[in-house]
């Protein structure tokens, strides 16, 4: 009975993750970091609606803001496209089917579904993985945490390929554990699979399976045959990705810039790093600041020798993802005080700790033998705060799925069919790529160089959501001039005196 309504309450979890994911699924593209969503999605749209080139991806910036080279053909080489395929994939599903005409827009609501499903999937794996190694109890409240953070809820429904890395990773986690305690050769094919697709699909995946690995291996030093066989299987795993690594460096005007990721600035381990990503980011957004109640809950535990499992495979689990989140915050230590995307990674981490917390809290309620009032107050207070973390993040998470621009999106949508579907176009939006995806045609984000330049290059329409004094400029040199709402298209064809 009791597996029962353990069972019942997972697919109820289940049902409310997923639920809570819809919100605001098929808006078009505007909302937070929208303009990283945009050249990922781009690269999907192309997938679609023009060569099936996997090895090529495309966007449909051709300037030189990214690389710092021009880019005639829109190359787009970053991550290898496994999140574009399953995001192509779903959206094919969708269009077989009568869901596409229920959406306002299915192509974009495909590649969030995408992101949905997977977290999930890998939310499911998180917990085998737990309970495998611990108990249901412990994968149960870790679970929560990994499906109902805001912070998870708004981004495991993005199109970016981090949730996609994320559930991988912790499938190939699930597997590489199964191989450990019963080793089979079809766990440990399955394992190198997935974990050559995670590193393919971004190589952050490297802080979250290489440093379980590591662990792992620590653990059996006595063992040869293990070492070896976990060394050569992730040696076979990184292949796929050095040889995309090596594919890209032949296209680099296809590769942004991202040296800067790592520290510029010099901000590592500085005052403004401990601030930005342990407070501002960690306790503050995604934990909404009462969160962390749990977090020194299980770091008192660990203090005082509470013995976290009796698996040692439990252990190192904990110890893997603490360690690879906290090498992931310093080496990229630029790239994450930047983006806020990019705390995506340490989020399996993240869940552990606070499941570990609420675990033991859970444990102190129901295996102390104090009378009830005395395990009452434990219980609501715990209660409350988990309840004002949960609110106190929302409050600042809601503002993600704000579409910015709206009424530009909606103006682009009324005039792109009156460009043709070859014509460049310079969109005046201080090097953001979001109205290049709108149009759907190849152009700059920017002026990035002079207007006669710009017309050598086969620019043909200059495009503003807002008047300013370039539109103003060039509406005294050209004749072709649309202005739809507040937005101004121009014809460059029709001017004169560039």
């Amino acid at each position: 009975m009791k597996t029962k309504l353990f069972n019942l309450a997972l697919i109820i979890l289940f049902s409310l993750a997923f639920l809570a994911r819809l919100y605001k699924l098929d808006v078009p593209l505007g909302d937070w970091h929208s303009w990283r969503q945009s050249d990922t999605a781009a690269v999907t749209w192309f997938l679609t609606y023009q060569k099936f080139d996997l090895l090529h991806p495309r966007f449909f910036d051709i300037s030189h803001v990214p690389s710092g080279q021009d880019n005639p053909q829109g190359y787009r080489f970053v991550e290898f496209p496994i999140y574009n395929t399953a995001h192509f994939l779903t959206f094919k599903l969708i269009q077989t089917s009568q869901l596409a005409s229920r959406l306002n827009h299915p192509f974009e609501a495909a590649g969030r579904l995408t992101n949905i499903i997977f977290w999930l999937i890998g939310g499911f794996f998180l917990f085998k993985l737990i309970k495998l190694t611990a108990n249901q109890e412990l994968a149960f409240a870790s679970l929560f945490f990994f499906l109902f953070l805001p912070f998870t809820i708004y981004y495991s429904r993005t199109i970016l390929p981090g949730p996609f890395t994320v559930s991988l990773s912790l499938i190939s986690l699930y597997l590489w554990t199964k191989f450990l305690l019963s080793p089979k050769i079809g766990y440990l094919s399955t394992a190198v699979i997935l974990t050559a697709l995670a590193f393919l699909t971004k190589p952050y995946a490297l802080f979250i399976i290489a440093f379980f690995l590591a662990y792992i291996g620590f653990s059996y030093l006595k063992n040869k045959k293990i070492l070896f066989i976990l060394a050569a299987a992730f040696l076979i795993s990184a292949i796929p990705l050095v040889l995309w690594r090596w594919w890209m460096s032949h296209y680099p005007q296809g590769i942004p810039y991202n040296k800067w990721l790592f520290n510029a600035g010099h901000m590592r381990f500085k005052p403004v790093w401990w601030r930005w990503l342990f407070y501002e980011r960690i306790a503050k957004l995604i934990l909404g600041g009462w969160g962390t109640a749990f977090i020194l809950t299980a770091s008192l535990a660990a203090i005082i020798n509470q013995p976290l499992n009796k698996s040692r495979h439990y252990f190192y689990l904990v110890l893997s993802l603490i360690a690879g989140a906290l090498a992931y915050l310093a080496i990229f230590a630029r790239g994450n005080i930047q983006h806020d995307y990019y705390q995506i990674i340490i989020i399996p981490a993240l869940s552990l700790i606070l499941g570990f917390g609420l675990y033991l809290v859970w444990q102190l309620i129901t295996v102390s033998k104090a009378p009830f009032i005395f395990k009452l107050i434990p219980t609501i207070t715990a209660g409350v705060i988990l309840v004002f973390s949960l609110i106190f993040s929302w409050y600042q998470i809601r503002e993600y799925y704000k579409i910015n621009d709206i009424q530009t999106i909606q103006t682009i949508d009324k005039i792109k069919n009156t460009i043709p579907k070859n014509a460049k176009i310079v969109t005046d939006y201080q090097g953001n790529s979001l109205l290049l995806y709108h149009f759907k045609r190849f152009g700059w984000p920017t002026i990035t160089h002079p207007w006669p330049d710009l017309k050598q290059r086969q620019a043909r329409f200059y495009f503003s959501p807002t008047a300013n004094p370039t539109a103003d400029k060039l509406s005294s040199v050209c004749q072709n001039i649309q202005r739809v709402d507040n937005s101004i298209l121009i014809d460059l064809n029709s001017c004169h005196d560039l």
